[in-house]
């Protein structure tokens, strides 16, 4: 297996970009990575949230 690398069109993985970009290119980066076949994460703190697993331990501490 060491030897063969899978490419993710075989599995259900998706290609996203960071709102981190080069200083002026962040439109020109945004196209590139439409153009490869990616998607845009988010473009700004308003578009989603991302939970991860220390977010969700505090989450449960607050429902309780």
């Amino acid at each position: 297996m060491y030897g063969k690398s899978a490419s993710y069109h075989e599995t259900n993985a998706i290609i996203c970009s960071t709102r981190k970009t080069c200083p002026g290119l962040s439109k020109s980066d945004l196209y590139a990575e439409h153009i490869g076949g990616g998607e845009s994460f988010r473009t700004g703190l308003f578009d989603r949230v991302l939970m991860k697993d220390n977010h969700a331990v505090y989450r449960n501490a607050f429902t309780r």
